[in-house]
């Protein structure tokens, strides 16, 4: 049956390295745009000539992907040499560029070698005092990139025996390369993770950084306490090392867990009392809830520990396995709080909530891309991509310090680590693990870590990075509440310090949109702490945004799937932090918000970004110098311009320039624009090009006239659309002298997505402009002629035109370039000319066939719009593993040949067009063809038709990709053609792209135009099927790898290897429905067999096998014993109803060489004369279903996603079977809202549920899968 094999190809592009783990699906739009980069100087050449792409991150957006790609040299990475990159449906949306330039000139040496890495790991051990290590055992390993990386193990000197590692890099300082040692050592006593550069030649730490990010908050002491706020460790049962933990019974499901604890939206006790939360987790987030990580139902720990999170004290501040709460099996969290006591009287209860509280941060920012593709925490990633085995260690009342708390971030795969400390600032002191705000500080400087640079960079570095400030706003956002304003005073650390609610925390002022409260902007920076002062000031701006958006848009507690401003500035932060240049500083902060949003809502909240910034001094013109990555927070340049804000009424940039009087003023853009000129007062510009446009499957291939256009490039969301605007204005025209002024000009319009091309005239400069001519939607891959009449402005001495193109929106909206050649301006209307393909002669007698033995007989090559010709060819193509062997009818055929980079690929197009149909005396004309498209590169295979040789061209046909190495079989239905007296039809391939594009031939045969019979309907006398009648063609996505012949005169069919095909035809089968035909294979493969199918979808329940080792359909006849057999079935003891096809099986997956003959089929009502055989009863019939329908749910999808209220949800089975499934749609809250079992329209109505995001659980009796959709 059909399966899905995972194909690893390794390729080698230039000096590229790739990933050792995975090849990115974008790689080749990577590799071109490097390939162009290293065009465009000698400089650059080497700067691009080795990177890697090191990480990935998902984006809410659909299709579009971030990647963080590393600068190499001889193999080495360069840190901090970075270039980010989304790509969005094949092409480059948004780029950020922080490679070193000129590297060879930066080289302090050529050497590669110096002192050893245990000479490296001994100059970290003592510039931080650290005691040395005695055995030090060296592994060699490979990196998650593929880096060779060193690990020392055993060491004795790290926590919890964490391997040492070290790699060799380039650190880029005093405008110098200098090659280092990379140390990663994680101390003892988890207060520091440092990674350290050691010059490979000195022996110096020249540059680290501290994976601990420790908050520091406030000036208060930092004392190694152990008074009263530390009860002995008699107190306290351990759970020891190796003592193993609680589990839950593995028959537990989903128990209804509950949890006391400060809940959301609380932010610490003084705002509000404990509640029990029960079953919290999101199922979209934690699809098996908090205390799973097998991924399957049923919690596999009864204590604070699950896939996001371990939660456990650790009051010996010794990082080891502490005590972790047990909620026994119906995990039942509920312990009790004395706050008039110490903290160590309620360690379970703070535990707790430490446990909440690190769950809910996964969950919810889960929602807007902290999710497993962008390195999020959880220790099962449940196959959603990134690296796992990565859930946050969290450790409440720590005792290795007070009065702060950290967080320890390791790149993707590697467990962070939290420590919440006591506070001594009261009496009794305080337990953070009770201030929500800095829970939610701390988990948020993991988010950030992940996502600025990509999860395995560690790219936070500089003294104008914001994350203390991202942290901030973090907690902030979680505990905001209705009725919240933005003028109020909300501080962090507040309940810690035992300040009230209008305290200032541990910032210099709290946060408020109120100046008189918080004036920080930009230039207060140099006199701030780094990183907290500097990230205070960050988060101000993030909170004035935040309630900018809110004031327009409105609150919405519901922090999961709300639409309000908060949900809104969630979204825009954590897209924003994906598009954040490494090592920050405010403007790289801001620059990134700014994209996403016009990733995320088409630039809708622009300008309300732009305030924010620009009244805290990052507006316009800001410069953070260096991307914030200098060793200073005093080189800013600060700017309280907002280019949103006018200034008074702007000179009209539309104003036309020159005066031309002598006419015809013509303009091919052959060297450069001409007269003509981009507008300063539009989106987009026209750009000049000749071949084609970088998109495939819009824009021309070649020129109109000469070799250059000019055209609007649609690609990139939000910068090529939806609905972007491109003008181009003429200058000022002199019509004084023109009776009858008219404008001619070639224009191209072809795309899924195309939207519009207007001309529009005004006089003097001034005034509305007037629209003279428009078109919309494709006009077909061919330049089309225009001929406008302008002698509305006869006698006008200032007349200005311009074109104004529209892009498309929608998900194809890049699909939607627009070209403009051959401009000309002259006295007297011009006719456009004829098509030079337009269709001659007059077809009138039919079947009208053609199958290239001789000549192309009636059809032609095109002579424009396309770039290479069809080729008469026989026997097999000059490329290897591509094109046929021999033609389908005859010994020749027509085909495109790709070879030839420029020539033959890559997206090269080639059209053939038929003469003139005359279709006046057909009621149902059809095309039938046979096509070959075998190759690993192939592109596609279109067929158009239009009337009257005027209009756009209508796409009938269009085939995409391999469809193996045989004769495929096409009928094309042109009813909607009939009795037009001039059709014309033509075909067009497009070649492919890539490094094999060569292996993109496409070939065509047997080419039959006539009234379509469909093939015979049975004969009810007992005549067998003729297969010589009827077009065979495979059937739905089931494999047609192999072959089919027919043989003894259409008598019988003959299957080999892999394949399923089908005949078209029409029959009511009845309760005395037969079918009989005699049958023989050589060798066994799976299913052999025939069924009765209404539609392309595969049905088990109408599916006869009679011989093969897989169980599937109707099997009550599955006796082949070899030779010939003779089977006569009763159809209608097992289906009734209509049927289209008749489908042929012979699978054959698991081996090669099985066939399948079906000879002297018949179909017939009752009994037949003819017929040897008694028809007989088999009884009921047991349908046994094998694997194609115990893997159906693993292939389904779900569409629209999102879905609008009042609109159906489908179930996309990809033509499986459904009948057996039934479906639940669940809510956040894990409740059911409706179920049922899915009928033949696999559709669900959603009408009545609320906008939000659910889950669509789908069940047989062999599995269960989840799908998320969103209502809009």
């Amino acid at each position: 049956m059909k399966k899905t094999y995972l194909l690893v190809a390794v390729f080698l592009l230039s000096q590229t390295i790739f990933s050792q783990t995975s090849t990115p699906k974008d790689i080749g739009v990577i590799q071109q745009h490097f390939n162009g980069l290293k065009k465009k100087s000698e400089n650059s050449s080497d700067d691009f000539s080795e990177w890697k792409v090191t990480s990935t991150a998902s984006s809410l957006k659909k299709g579009l992907t971030h990647y963080y790609i590393t600068q190499y040299h001889n193999n080495i990475p360069i840190i901090n040499g970075t270039y980010n990159m989304s790509v969005l449906n094949g092409k480059v949306n948004y780029k950020l560029d922080q490679f070193v330039p000129e590297i060879k000139s930066k080289l302090t040496s050529s050497k590669t070698s110096g002192i050893t890495p245990e000479s490296a790991i001994q100059s970290v051990v003592t510039k931080h005092r650290l005691r040395s290590s005695a055995n030090l055992v060296r592994i060699s390993k490979r990196s998650s990139s593929g880096d060779d990386v060193i690990h020392f193990v055993n060491s004795g000197i790290t926590e919890d025996n964490e391997p040492i590692t070290a790699q060799k890099v380039y650190v880029f300082q005093d405008n110098q390369l200098k090659l280092c040692w990379n140390i990663n050592l994680y101390e003892e006593g988890g207060q520091n993770w440092w990674n350290s550069f050691v010059d490979i030649s000195s022996g110096k730490v020249i540059a680290e950084d501290n994976w601990v990010i420790s908050c520091n908050f406030g000036e208060v002491e930092h004392a190694h306490l152990k008074g009263e706020a530390y009860a002995s460790k008699s107190e306290v049962n351990y759970v020891e090392k190796n003592s193993g933990v609680p589990y839950a019974k593995e028959s537990m499901m989903f128990a209804p867990d509950s949890y006391n604890v400060y809940a959301m939206p609380l932010s610490d006790p003084d705002d509000g009392g404990r509640t029990i939360a029960t079953n919290p987790a999101n199922l979209t987030a934690s699809p098996f809830g908090w205390h799973d990580t097998n991924g399957a139902s049923g919690a596999e720990f009864t204590i604070t520990r699950g896939n996001n999170v371990w939660a456990q004290e650790d009051a010996n501040g010794n990082n080891g396995t502490g005590a972790s709460p047990d909620g026994g099996s119906g995990l039942d969290f509920d312990f009790p709080v004395n706050l008039g006591l110490s903290p160590a009287n309620y360690r379970d209860a703070s535990t707790t909530n430490l446990f909440y509280w690190n769950n809910i941060m996964h969950d919810v920012w889960y929602q807007y891309g902290f999710d497993e593709a962008s390195g999020n925490f959880q220790e099962n990633n449940y196959g959603k991509g990134g690296a796992g085995s990565d859930s946050v260690n969290a450790d409440s009342q720590d005792g290795s310090g007070t009065n702060n708390a950290n967080f320890a971030t390791p790149t993707d795969g590697g467990n962070p680590r939290m420590q919440m400390f006591l506070w001594n600032q009261t009496n009794p002191g305080r337990d953070g693990s009770f201030d929500n705000v800095i829970i939610a500080h701390e988990y948020g400087h993991g988010i950030s870590t992940r996502l600025v640079g990509g999860p395995n960079s560690n790219a936070l570095g500089g003294s104008e990075q914001m994350g203390e400030g991202w942290s901030d706003w973090f907690g902030l956002m979680l505990t905001m509440k209705a009725g919240d304003q933005g003028t109020d005073s909300r501080g962090v650390g507040n309940y810690v310090l035992g300040q009230d609610k209008n305290g200032p925390g541990i910032r210099p002022t709290p946060y408020s949109t109120d100046r008189g409260i918080n004036n920080t902007d930009y230039a207060d920076i140099n006199g701030l702490r780094v990183p907290h002062g500097v990230g205070y000031a960050f988060a101000t701006i993030l909170w004035d945004m935040t309630w900018l958006i809110i004031d327009q848009e409105g609150f919405d507690p519901d922090f999961y799937n709300g639409t309000g401003g908060n949900n809104i500035a969630m979204a825009l932060v954590i897209e924003g932090l994906k598009n954040t240049a490494s090592n920050p500083g405010f403007v790289s902060g801001r620059d990134g918000i700014l994209q996403a949003d016009q990733d995320l809502y088409g630039g809708q909240y622009r300008c309300l970004i732009w305030k924010a910034f620009a009244e805290r001094g990052v507006g316009e013109g800001a410069n953070e110098n260096n991307n914030g990555g200098s060793n200073s927070n005093t080189d800013q340049t600060v700017s309280f311009v907002n280019p949103c804000d006018g200034g008074g009424p702007d000179p009209d940039p539309e104003v036309c320039s020159g005066d031309i009087t002598t006419f015809p003023f013509s303009e091919s853009f052959e060297t450069n624009f001409g007269d003509w000129s981009n507008s300063t007062a539009d989106d987009i510009d026209f750009t000049r090009n000749s071949g084609g446009t970088a998109s495939s499957n819009t824009g021309p291939t070649a020129a109109a006239d000469g070799s250059t256009y000019v055209y609007v490039e649609a690609s990139g969301d939000g910068t090529g659309f939806p609905n972007k605007r491109a003008v181009l204005n003429s200058p000022c025209l002199n019509f004084s002298s023109l009776a009858e002024p008219n404008l001619s000009f070639q224009y191209h319009m072809y795309g899924t997505a195309i939207n519009s091309l207007t001309v529009e005239a005004r006089v003097d400069n001034t005034g509305d402009w007037t629209s003279v001519f428009t078109r919309s939607g494709d006009q077909g891959n061919q330049w089309n002629g225009a001929s406008v009449d302008l002698t509305a402005y006869a006698g006008q001495s200032s007349v200005q035109l311009r074109f104004v193109v529209v892009t498309g929106s929608g998900t194809s909206g890049w699909q939607s370039d627009i070209a403009i050649d051959s401009v000309a301006i002259q006295n007297g209307g011009t006719d456009p000319g004829p098509d030079p393909d337009g269709c001659s002669g007059e077809i009138t007698a039919y079947p009208f066939n053609e199958s290239f033995e001789t000549s192309f007989g009636d059809w032609s090559n095109a002579t424009s719009g396309d770039d290479i010709d069809f080729t008469r060819d026989s026997g097999g193509t000059p490329s290897s593993n591509t094109g046929p062997s021999s033609g389908a009818d005859g010994a020749t055929y027509i085909y495109v040949e790709a070879s030839g980079d420029g020539t033959g690929f890559p997206n090269k197009s080639a059209i053939i067009n038929s003469p003139c149909l005359n279709f006046s005396s057909l009621t149902t004309p059809s095309l039938q063809f046979q096509y070959h498209m075998y190759g690993t590169a192939i592109n596609s295979l279109t067929v158009e038709a239009r009337t009257n040789n005027t209009g756009a061209w209508t796409s009938i046909f269009s085939q995409n990709g391999d469809k193996g190495n045989q004769w495929n079989a096409a009928n094309v239905d042109l009813a909607a053609y009939a009795g037009e007296s001039s059709v014309q039809i033509r075909f067009i391939v497009v070649t492919g792209s890539g490094t094999s594009g060569w292996q993109s031939d496409i070939a065509l045969d047997a080419i039959s135009i006539g009234e379509d019979t469909g093939g015979p309907d049975p004969d009810p006398g007992c005549a067998s099927l003729n297969f010589n009648d009827y077009t065979i063609t495979p059937f739905s996505n089931q494999d047609s790898a192999g072959n089919f012949s027919v043989g003894s005169g259409g008598a019988s069919l003959t299957l080999t290897n892999n394949t399923w095909k089908y005949i078209p035809l029409n029959y009511t089968v009845t309760a005395n429905t037969v079918i009989e035909f005699e049958f023989s294979s050589t060798s066994q493969g799976e299913i052999h067999g025939v069924a009765f199918e209404n539609d392309n979808t595969l049905t088990a329940a109408r599916c006869f096998k009679v011989h093969g080792t897989q169980n599937y359909g109707i099997t009550n006849f599955d006796n082949y014993a070899g030779g010939t057999q003779t089977y006569v079935i009763p159809v209608g003891d097992s289906y009734t109803g209509t049927m289209d096809r008749l489908v042929f099986i012979n699978d054959n997956d698991a081996g090669s060489g099985n066939t399948s003959t079906f000879t002297n089929v018949k179909i017939y009502e009752g009994s037949c004369s003819s017929s040897s055989v008694q028809v007989a009863s088999f009884g009921t019939r047991v349908d046994q279903m094998g694997d194609e329908d115990e893997d159906v749910l693993s292939s389904i999808t779900i569409a629209p996603v999102p879905v609008k209220k009042g609109n159906l949800l489908r179930v996309l089975s990809q033509g499986k079977n459904l009948s057996n499934t039934t479906y639940s749609v669940i809510n956040v809250l894990g409740q059911v809202l409706d179920k049922g079992n899915l009928n033949d329209t696999k559709a669900i109505n959603i009408d009545g549920f609320k906008s939000g995001v659910y889950i669509l659980q789908l069940e047989n009796e062999y599995t269960k899968v989840s799908k998320r959709f969103i209502i809009e």
